[in-house]
C-alpha cells in the first residue's frame, strides 16, 4: 500500500482531482511544469472551445498551420508565380507535418513555427535586394514580440531568432555602414522581445511565483536535464551526433531546406549578389 501512494503513477493519476479541488493553483509555483507559459493559455483558450475532445487544440494548430502556409506562399511570391507559389505552400505544408517534431501532434513547434514563417518572409524580402530594401522598426518591433512569444513558449526555438538579428546587423553594420540604424534596430527587437516576457512575469509576480517561474522554466530546462560535466570536444560531438540523428528523422525537411539554401546562394535571379547578404 505505502510503495503505491508514492508511486509516480498514483500521484499523477491523484494530480486531475487535486486540480478541480483547488482551480486557482498556479503552474511553477503550485504544481511541477517545464514547458512554456504561453503554450498552456493556448491551451486553456482550447479548452473553452471544446473541454471533452481535442477539437480545440485542433482549432490552434490548423490557424497555426494556415498561417504558416500563407508566410510560404508569401514568401516564394517574392520570386515566383502564384501558382507556383501555392504549389510551394503546398509542398511547405507536407514537408512540415511529416517532421519528427509533428509526428505526434499538439507539439511546441507547431506553435511555434507562424512566428518562424513570418520571421523568414522578413528575411528574404530584405536580402532579395538588400542594397535597397529596408526593414521599417516596426518590423522589429513585431518579430521581437513573437521572439517574446517563442521564448514563452519553448525558448529553445530561439536560435533562429538571434541568427536573423545577427544577420541583418552585420548586414547594416559592415555594408551599409550605418552604426546607428544597427544598435536601433537591435534594441527595438529587444524591447519587442520583452514584452510577453514582462507579461507573464508580472502575472507570476501578482501570484507570488515569480521565483518558481525563473527557476523552474527556465533554470531548471537549462541545467538538470543531463548532471554531466562534459569536456568540450564531448560536447561538439554530441551536437553532430544530435545533428545526425536529427537528419534521418526528418530526411524531407533537411533534402528541401538544403536545396533552398543552394537556391537562395548560387541561383539567379534569386541569388544575392553581394557576399555579405548571401
Amino acid at each position: 500500500m505505502l510503495q503505491l501512494i508514492i508511486s509516480e503513477d498514483f500521484f499523477f493519476s491523484m494530480m486531475p482531482a487535486y486540480i478541480m479541488k483547488k482551480p486557482h493553483l498556479t503552474i511553477y509555483k503550485d504544481l511541477f511544469e517545464q514547458k512554456g507559459p504561453l503554450l498552456y493559455v493556448i491551451h486553456a483558450l482550447a479548452y473553452k472551445i471544446s473541454n471533452t475532445s481535442f477539437a480545440g487544440v485542433y482549432v490552434f494548430e490548423a490557424a497555426a498551420m494556415f498561417i504558416s502556409m500563407l508566410f510560404a506562399y508569401k514568401t516564394a511570391r517574392l520570386f515566383v508565380s502564384k501558382p507556383l507559389s501555392l504549389s510551394v505552400a503546398v509542398l511547405f505544408a507536407v514537408t512540415a507535418v511529416n517532421t519528427n517534431s509533428f509526428c505526434f501532434g499538439d507539439s511546441a513547434e507547431e506553435f511555434s513555427l507562424p512566428f518562424l514563417m513570418i520571421l523568414i518572409y522578413c528575411a528574404v524580402f530584405y536580402f532579395k535586394d538588400s542594397e535597397n530594401n529596408k526593414l521599417k522598426w516596426y518590423v522589429f518591433l513585431l518579430n521581437g514580440f513573437f521572439a517574446g512569444c517563442v521564448l514563452m513558449i519553448k525558448f529553445t526555438v530561439l536560435g533562429f531568432w538571434f541568427g536573423w538579428m545577427a544577420a541583418i546587423s552585420i548586414h547594416t553594420l559592415f555594408v551599409k555602414k550605418n552604426v546607428k540604424e544597427t544598435f536601433k534596430n537591435a534594441f527595438v527587437f529587444l524591447g519587442g522581445m520583452a514584452i510577453p516576457l514582462a507579461a507573464f512575469s508580472v502575472y507570476f509576480w501578482a501570484k507570488g511565483g515569480l521565483k518558481e517561474f525563473f527557476e523552474t522554466y527556465f533554470f531548471f530546462n537549462l541545467f538538470f536535464y543531463s548532471d554531466e560535466k562534459k569536456t568540450l570536444f564531448e560536447t561538439l560531438k554530441n551536437f553532430v551526433m544530435c545533428f545526425v540523428n536529427s537528419y534521418f528523422r526528418n530526411r524531407g525537411a533537411f533534402t528541401v531546406s538544403a536545396l533552398g539554401c543552394l537556391l537562395a546562394v548560387f541561383v539567379k535571379p534569386i541569388a544575392e549578389k553581394n557576399v555579405v547578404s548571401k
